[in-house]
């Protein structure tokens, strides 16, 4: 008996599977490796791959050039992270939508029940109507049903008329055929008594007469969620009955333990009894006013219709006389107002804007969201309480609600309803002005002046909640977004301002249309979600983003726009799920395959995201990619320039994964290997995260084919660890030419040795995690490097971890959402040579022959200085202190910020992506690199696979990094796109490295100076020694140079050496300086030299190094230096920790 072949994904994707049982007579036919190869994705056997030189020649390595671009206008610094994969704790659960509403009113015939005047001097208004005796009650409860299905089309309506004891006591029925959602009870007590704390009323079928009903029987009958509505007379006396009711089922539900059996044999829906909402029209002991004008079903008509309810009171304070006749103004109210009539959505947007602005600027962000912008019917009712509140004030009744509610009649933002009102009720034009128009023109019109003038700051909450209703208003009002993306650009502080009042849901709604304004909606989109997560839950699940998706791969829409709209898609792929439905087919995979090639790195970034992310749980299906290397090309992504698509590529191809595919699995693992000497932090961790995922897939083999031998072998350099596996000669790989590396890796996938290489690759990519310079992934490699010995040791089984602690969730820790300045500029932050503290007295000046010093500012430091560099863009320092804290200091030396680095032994400034920052290098071999501004830690990387304690030095030019360790090693680092780009030694020098130079105008020569004397020059791009070679006869203390071209090389011995390297002449400079030097430095552009003897204080002199003068105190002797490259000033560090800083002046 034989085990079958592997099973086809594309064929049973859609079945879940049972673990089984296999028989132990059930053994594999042939070679089980083989059998892999043949179903792989990257074999050329199956019929479905071409072999890889076919393949190379179907993508682009270099996607469309590899350009850098502007990648950063899109894509900020990654400190403030935007999470893809949302944590279900942390994201509130979708509000309980409306279900049900139960309708509760008296028959008109009961009317006559009540004496009153108001009864006797006309018919009651009820439902808009005049409610006589012989009106059919169904033409009345049909208004309250039609309007609640305007609201939401399937929502059951359960219509009481009249409400009889009986159907009241069975009100639980109900809840049983609807056991999830809200219920609205919404009670209309005219034609009853007054209800009391423990009663409502209900009639007798027969006689008509009013029965009571216990609040009780109707609260417990429902069950939370539910809604209650009290449109009656002393209304809030339920309150207490039913927070009672509440407190005292939660307690009892709480204090009963669930049966286990129960648990899992049946479904119980978790009841929260504090879960409720009730609204009641009258405080206690309040009565609704008595007026033949107004409805008897007053605050349910407020409630329904807020429009014609607030214009009818306006009428009756400002205009009465003007509709001296009842039944004319109700006429002239129900002609006028209708759900299609253009005047009725015109003030309807602008009392909906008003109130949410008075409700934004009162309630707390996080009850103003979940009240007013989750849920439809929710945000409408609590907006036209609002309404209620303020309308009925006036007539000294107050309503009352549940959860409280600040009152919120007196905010000012009333005068523009009011206005509003005032002109549609008094204008004699045919048809009438615009109001809506001219409302949310003049708002968004005082924005634009505000952000014009640098004064966003003033821009109020009420004024940005109704720029954000304007374009859902009106149609001129458009260009609201695109001042609201100016608004939310102008700093995370604006941007977190946006998020309480942005129609988060509608503007997604919008975004699906795709009309001109979409560049802006799908910036704030991402914007605002990056600020708060749980904006994507307002999202509609029903969504259509077709055209999102089909625009997605439009070539006349900008790259920066479909590179959003992707990011979109990614957050929201949970959320909308036939998102995921469309990019699982062949097309939209054929399109995507097309697009990655002329991609730049904004948009193949997000397109490789949108990969990984969508097929994080299943493995895409052969059948999706069987005419195109997708794979392949993803993998040429793992070389791009920047580090944010590499990172993205190595989440997407974990997707590739296949649980029964150990073939493809490890050509994977081969191509993904070279990240491990990335300099990017996020692409190591989502090398970590491919890691957690290949084991488990191929922890077997991995036991199978493991050779300790060959794990426990020592690489000194990355270039050798990747070649040793990777190469099948074991030459040295160029390990960033991807199709060479690509052809090595074919080559090697067809040996019969093929899994002990991927096995024992994993493992040493495992080992070198566990001593990553980054904390959050060398804990969690090294617990991973444990567990995985232990399995190969035979002392434990794998098993996948359970633990969400222990698996980095790359999602959390990488994609930042555009938080960049979209609109504006790029801040200058260039600093001013000027003088940063007057002095009285010439304390601290020095006046030499040819120029004079002049004492800028000072400071005393917690410990001394072990190395120091100064911040290109101004005068600020960055220094090291024995007490192994790492400091920048402004120019004035008053305020600094600390960093925790490790004990640094070098520093040096660089320039990565147009800002400034500061590389360090601790005695451990860990780089990191800080912004200077931000003072962030944006990278940190082990310049050399083992993690020895060494010492070493860093120096830098332009972008590139030139670390050197101990043992004379040196590698060379690209820190703009983060990629070791070589690695070099001179062993025939058998001595350190003790200085080194990157020349100012030849670009890549490096020169570099030994401890035995001797000194080298070497060439970046070609690796080769060239032009100079030659030995001096002391230590070589430091090489420096000029912007000329001229380099100064000094030697312990006091001499000091000038090199042109464009005439390759060398000569001497000045005399022999018989002290020695211990440290020698010269100023880019201006004659200034400054050097340091051992026990002396520093000199200075300019021009020629024949005549030097001495400092003075307050420099002690032995003091070493740093020069600023731009300014003529340098800072001295005594032994005590004293700072000072001198302007060197001509």
């Amino acid at each position: 008996m034989h085990r079958t072949e592997n099973m086809k994904f594309n064929e049973q994707s859609d079945y879940d599977y049972s673990e089984g049982e296999t028989s132990e007579d059930m053994k594999l036919q042939g070679n089980s490796l083989l059998n892999a190869k043949s179903s792989s994705l990257f074999s050329s056997q199956n019929g479905l791959r071409q072999p890889i030189e076919k393949q190379l020649e179907m993508i682009d390595p270099y996607f469309g050039g590899n350009n850098l671009q502007n990648v950063f206008t899109f894509i900020n610094s990654l400190d403030k992270i935007a999470t893809l994969r949302k944590e279900k704790e942390l994201i509130d659960p979708d509000p309980d939508p409306i279900e049900c509403v139960i309708f509760s009113m008296t028959r008109p015939i009961q009317y006559k029940l009540l004496q009153s005047d108001y009864i006797n001097s006309r018919p009651p208004i009820f439902a808009w109507s005049l409610s006589t005796s012989s009106i059919d009650p169904k033409s009345l409860y049909s208004v309250y049903k039609s309007a609640y299905q305007n609201l939401r089309n399937q929502i059951r309506f359960a219509a009481n008329c009249p409400p009889s004891s009986e159907k009241l006591a069975q009100i639980s029925q109900i809840r049983r055929d609807i056991p999830t959602g809200r219920i609205i009870f919404q009670y209309v007590g005219f034609g009853y008594p007054t209800i009391t704390a423990e009663h409502i009323y209900a009639s007798d079928p027969l006689t008509f007469q009013p029965s009571p009903v216990t609040l009780k029987t109707i609260f417990s009958g429902l069950k939370p969620p539910s809604w209650y509505i009290f449109d009656c007379d002393n209304a809030a006396a339920v309150l207490p009955t039913f927070q009672k009711i509440s407190k005292k089922n939660q307690e009892k539900y709480m204090s009963v333990p669930t049966s286990p059996i129960v648990q899992t044999t049946a479904y119980i829906r978790q009841v929260d009894w504090t879960d409720y909402y009730c609204m009641c029209a009258t405080d206690v002991g309040e009565e609704l006013p008595i007026d033949t004008r107004l409805p008897r079903d007053l605050f349910s008509s407020i409630l329904m219709s807020p429009v014609p309810t607030a214009i009818l009171f306006h009428i009756i304070h400002y205009y009465s006389l003007s509709f001296p006749n009842p039944d004319e103004l109700l006429s002239y109210i129900k002609n006028i107002f209708t759900f299609e009539s253009h005047d009725h959505a015109q003030l309807s947007s602008i009392l909906s804007a008003t109130i949410d602005a008075i409700a934004a600027q009162t309630l707390p962000p996080n009850m103003f969201t979940k009240l007013f912008r989750k849920e439809k019917i929710t945000s409408l009712f609590f907006r036209n309480f609002v309404l209620a509140r303020y309308l009925l004030h006036d007539f000294n009744v107050h309503p009352q609600i549940h959860p409280q509610l600040p009152v919120m009649n007196r905010n000012p933002m009333w005068k523009q309803w009011t206005s509003a009102a005032d002109l549609w009720i008094t204008s004699t034009q045919t048809p009438r002005p615009p109001l809506s128009t001219d409302f949310f023109s003049s708002c968004l019109t005082s924005l634009q002046s505000l952000l014009k003038s640098n004064r966003e700051d003033e821009a109020t909450l009420p004024l940005l909640t109704v720029a954000c209703h304007a374009p859902f208003s009106d149609q001129s009002c458009s260009h609201a977004f695109s001042l609201l993306a100016k608004y939310a650009s102008c700093g995370t502080e604006y941007a977190s301002r946006l998020v309480t009042p942005f129609l988060y849901g509608q503007s997604a709604q919008r975004l699906t249309e795709f009309g001109p304004e979409a560049h802006h909606i799908v910036f704030l989109l991402l914007l605002l979600a990056n600020e708060d997560s749980k904006l994507v839950t307002e999202i509609s699940p029903l969504s259509d983003f077709s055209k999102l998706t089909s625009n997605l791969f439009n070539d006349e829409i900008k790259e920066e726009t479909r590179g959003l709209i992707c990011a979109f898609l990614v957050i929201s792929l949970d959320r909308v799920k036939s998102v995921r439905q469309i990019i699982c087919t062949k097309p939209f995979m054929t399109n995507l395959f097309n697009a990655m090639k002329k991609s730049g790195p904004f948009l193949l970034t997000w397109l490789l995201i949108l990969i990984a992310v969508s097929f994080a749980d299943s493995p895409i299906e052969s059948s999706l990619i069987q005419d195109f290397p997708l794979q392949l090309q993803i993998a040429a992504a793992l070389h791009h320039d920047a580090y944010e698509v590499r990172a993205s590529s190595v989440l997407a191809l974990s997707s590739f994964l296949q649980q029964n595919d150990e073939f493809t699995n490890s050509v994977l693992l081969l191509h993904v290997s070279t990240t491990i000497s990335d300099l990017s932090m996020h692409v190591r961790f989502a090398l970590l995260e491919f890691v957690y995922k290949y084991l488990e897939f191929n922890h077997k083999s991995i036991v199978r084919f493991y050779d300790q031998q060959l794990c426990s072998t020592k690489f000194d350099t990355y270039k050798n660890l990747i070649s040793s596996f990777l190469s099948k000669n074991k030459t040295i790989l160029p390990i960033h030419k991807f199709t060479i590396l690509a052809k090595e890796i074919d080559e090697i996938a067809k040996s019969d040795d093929f899994q002990k290489i991927a096995s024992n690759l994993l493992v040493v990519i495992i080992q070198k995690l566990s001593k990553d310079a980054l904390p959050k992934i060398s804990q969690r490699g090294q617990i991973l490097y444990q567990n995985t010995l232990k399995m190969l040791d035979g002392k434990q089984d794998y098993e996948d971890e359970e633990n969400e602690e222990d698996i980095p969730q790359i999602s959390s820790h990488l994609m930042q959402v555009c938080t960049s300045a979209l609109f504006t500029e790029p801040r200058n932050r260039s600093g001013s040579f000027t003088r940063t503290r007057r002095y009285t007295r010439d304390y601290g000046n020095f006046d030499l022959n040819s120029a004079h010093l002049q004492l800028r500012a000072e400071c005393n430091l917690p410990s001394p200085a072990r190395c120091s560099t100064v911040v290109p863009g101004g005068l600020s320092i960055a220094v090291s202190c024995q007490d192994e804290v790492f400091r920048i200091y402004d120019e004035t030396l008053q305020s600094h910020r600390d960093f925790n680095v490790g004990n640094v032994v070098s520093c040096c400034a660089i320039f990565i992506r147009s800002s400034t920052n500061v590389a360090t290098l601790s005695d451990e071999g860990v780089c990191s690199i800080i912004d200077a501004h931000s003072g962030i830690i944006t990278q940190q990387w082990c310049v050399e696979p083992s993690r020895a304690k060494d010492t070493g030095f860093i120096h830098s030019k332009g972008k590139y990094l030139f670390i050197v360790r101990g043992n004379g090693r040196i590698s060379a680092w690209d820190a703009s796109i983060g990629l070791l780009l070589g690695e070099y030694s001179f062993m025939d020098c058998k001595a350190k490295v003790s200085a080194m130079y990157s020349h100012a105008t030849l670009e890549g020569l490096v020169i570099v100076g030994f401890e035995n004397g001797s000194v080298r020059a070497f060439d970046t791009k070609q690796g080769v020694e060239k032009q100079l070679q030659m030995n001096l006869d002391s230590k070589i203390v430091s090489i420096t140079g000029s912007n000329s071209g001229l380099i100064y090389c000094a030697c312990e011995n006091g001499r000091t050496l000038v090199y042109d390297a464009k005439t390759n002449v060398m000569n001497t400079c000045g005399n022999k300086y018989t002290p020695g030097i211990a440290q020698f430095s010269v100023h880019k552009k201006d004659p200034f030299f400054v050097l340091s003897p051992p026990n002396l204080r520093p000199f200075v002199c300019r021009d020629d190094l024949s005549v030097t003068h001495e400092l003075q105190s307050p420099v002690e002797p032995g003091s070493t230096f740093v020069m600023s490259e731009e300014y003529p000033v340098v800072f001295f560090f005594g032994h005590s920790g004293d700072v000072h800083s001198y302007n060197l002046i001509q």
